[in-house]
């Protein structure tokens, strides 16, 4: 009886699992700092988070510092 419970047990768990969704994509707004002068300045923030894990897109703003 042990067995066929710990089975079930498992077999539950082992669906659970399986048809666990991937967390949705998330964004993040950050004000920069120091400020975003220049396009210089712009594209070296994108460059130095492009390689970040996780990343999928970068856009920046220099009007809204963001």
């Amino acid at each position: 009886m042990k067995r066929i419970l710990s089975l079930a047990l498992m077999l539950v768990s082992l669906t659970v699992i399986a048809n666990a969704k991937a967390p949705a994509d998330t964004t993040a707004i950050f004000n920069v700092m120091p400020k975003m002068s220049c396009q210089n300045c712009e594209n070296k923030i994108k460059s130095n988070l492009r390689f970040e894990k996780g990343i999928k897109s970068i856009e920046t703003s220099l009007d809204s510092q963001t």
